[in-house]
């Protein structure tokens, strides 16, 4: 399909020596694609990152989830207009099997087909949900002649004998009714969109696992738990042979739940695939711990979260028994900092790509797209955003919007970065207002490495306090550790980002008054940097001097990408001035736009969840440096 606001990038290094000086031409009908650009979406994998290829090259999912019940025609016109102000590239809208299959084998894909085309009319992509078997860790969503009846569709049985509101994983009858629609649905989808390629993955179920028990104690069930674990999965999880309590000490419920329903969205996703083979994923209820005494800090599966589903604990289980399911995706609603990465670095394996398909609509959500843009993430998306009930029409959450409006226009190139290991995220409410990361020469970011004003001058960190760096009266060989030493001898570079307006020369970083700063750094080159963000400033100097001494800038220049000449065409990069003089000697800056007063004597930063649409062309800002040592 042709999408007008997107670029793409095939051969990194021509993005950023391009600096065309006429606007990128909107790619017309009649041209022709290459082989890449009409193969279906996917993902590739190297050095343990990953990326979703559309067209060709890295995207990046810029995306915004709509309501529950708002994927029907007559609601759609609000939708459109809610995520188009959102400057999304991608809407994602759930599929429920109650309307597309009403009758056993009769099926109706009105709502399915409005989707597909009012993406299309609107310049976006696709992202469908499938509202199958589980909808929160309950049925709400299975057809009518499901739900009446229970003979031939099984509920979970608790504990103490009791039907749930939740269909059994351990029933055939049931993942068999469940694989027979959502097989129809991709055979649809291959016939309706297998060239134009609008969707770009379904998500199969949403939130699975049930509501009010840790696993179904049906009588097949407690047979079943009482014997052993199956074999490939206790070798998959490098486990000694046993029953379910001796391999799962202590949450053999929880385990043996998240088995049979892995196996079972495994079994649906399978049948889907043969139909049309496009990434599949499932999203995450995560287990969130209880704000209780520390003693009762357990979550409780089944009563705190959906049991069985791919939560934190039982990941493993799910990448051993769902080979089918390409991507497992949390769902983040905290934005408790050491919460929030943790759950980013859990869910960015080597087998699993890192994707955010749902997160909280208020601003204090909106930091951690670039945290995860650091850890590989191919997306990330708000939930909520129709113009139905929430946000109010005419309004958008106004941090996740300004995002979406800074990296939009680079969304390819910055795909193609991630995909690299080349970006590094400085975000405010997880470091603090003054924060250091060290980019070493190779053009590969090093790792976890950062401080907040920290004395981390050990032997084995190339990072100092900025107190102890060395001025311009300290000879190289005597500057900084060893450490600092040995970095700056191999020319690498620290990259510092201090958030908050005024930044008054020999004060602190005086932060910003909601912590919502958020700057990316990307390595082109040994000596090149690509920068954006909201809220900070970034300088750069030498391991173990202050920025400034014995280092230069070169060059800077900002200016803004725009898209290819057809999808699969590199972005363009514009040059809008040169940066020098009060625009470099005290940092990059990159004020937040909804601080009116970010350049004069105080931060007045507007909080709240909502903002108007802008009207006016307040263009998003990007620089590339160039770093000189002498």
């Amino acid at each position: 399909m042709t999408i007008t606001r997107l670029g793409v990038i095939c051969l990194f290094t021509l993005v950023f020596e391009c600096t065309a000086q006429t606007p990128a031409q909107t790619p017309t009908p009649t041209q022709s694609l290459t082989p890449a650009q009409t193969q279906a979406p996917k993902f590739v994998s190297a050095n343990g990152r990953h990326a979703l290829l559309v067209d060709g090259s890295p995207y990046l999912v810029l995306g915004a989830q709509i309501g529950n019940s708002s994927a029907w025609p007559s609601i759609l016109p609000k939708v459109w207009q809610a995520v188009e102000a959102m400057h999304v590239n991608t809407a994602e809208a759930p599929v429920y099997w109650e309307q597309i299959e009403p009758q056993p084998g009769n099926f109706d894909w009105t709502n399915v087909d409005a989707l597909i085309e009012g993406a299309r009319e609107h310049h976006l992509h696709l992202i469908l949900l499938w509202f199958g078997t589980w909808k929160n860790g309950n049925d709400h969503y299975v057809p009518q002649w499901v739900k009446r009846d229970p003979q031939h569709f099984p509920r979970m049985i608790n504990s103490a004998g009791t039907p749930l509101d939740v269909l059994s994983a351990n029933a055939p009858s049931n993942m068999e009714a469940d694989r027979k629609a959502f097989s129809a649905l991709m055979h649809h989808i291959a016939e309706k969109d297998g060239s134009e390629h609008t969707i770009l993955m379904m998500q199969v179920e949403n939130e699975s696992g049930g509501i009010g028990s840790a696993r179904d104690f049906s009588p097949a069930s407690n047979r079943e738990f009482a014997a052993q674990v199956p074999p490939e999965l206790a070798k998959a999880l490098g486990r000694k042979p046993g029953t379910w309590t001796e391999v799962f000490p202590g949450n053999a419920d929880e385990a043996f739940q998240a088995w049979h329903v892995a196996r079972y969205v495994n079994a649906v996703a399978e049948a889907g695939k043969r139909e049309f083979n496009i990434p599949f994923y499932c999203n995450v209820w995560l287990a969130y711990p209880p704000g209780e005494l520390p003693e009762r800090r357990i979550p409780i599966a089944g009563i705190g979260y959906p049991s069985g589903g791919p939560t934190q604990g039982m990941l493993p289980i799910w990448k051993a028994a769902a080979p089918a399911i390409d991507a497992i995706g949390p769902d983040v609603y905290s934005s408790n900092p050491e919460f929030a990465l943790d759950i980013l670095d859990i869910y960015a394996r080597p087998d699993n790509p890192l994707w955010i398909p749902e997160t909280g609509r208020s601003d204090d959500f909106a930091p951690y797209l670039f945290a995860a843009l650091e850890r590989g993430a191919i997306g990330y998306s708000p939930f909520g955003i129709d113009w139905t009930d929430h946000p109010p029409a005419g309004t958008v959450p106004r941090a996740h919007a300004a995002n979406f409006a800074l990296l939009g226009p680079m969304d390819r190139t910055l795909a193609q970065l991630t995909y690299n290991g080349k970006v590094k995220a400085f975000i405010e409410p997880a470091g603090g207002a003054d924060q250091e990361k060290l980019f070493t020469a190779n053009a590969e970011a090093h790792p976890n490495t950062a401080t907040s004003n920290a004395d981390s001058s050990g032997p084995d960190s190339a990072l100092i306090s900025p107190l102890r760096l060395a001025n311009a009266t300290v000879p190289l060989e005597a500057a900084g550790t060893p450490a600092t030493r040995a970095a700056d001898a191999s020319g690498a570079w620290v990259a510092e980002v201090r958030f908050g307006f005024p930044q008054r020369d020999g004060q602190p970083a005086s932060g910003s008054q909601n912590k919502e700063g958020r700057i990316l750094v990307a390595q082109l080159g040994p000596d090149e940097y690509l920068l954006t963000g909201i809220g900070g400033a970034v300088f750069f100097h030498r391991p173990g001097f202050l920025p400034g001494i014995r280092m230069q800038i070169l060059t800077a220049e900002e200016g803004y990408y725009t898209p290819g000449s057809s999808p699969g065409a590199p972005e363009i990069w514009h040059t809008t001035r040169i940066l020098n003089g009060d625009e470099t000697d005290r940092g990059i800056r990159f004020p937040d736009p909804s601080a009116p007063s970010t350049n004069r004597d105080a931060n007045t930063s507007v909080s709240g969840d909502s903002a108007a649409v802008a009207t006016g062309p307040s263009g998003p800002k990007a620089v590339r440096i160039t770093l000189g040592r002498f």
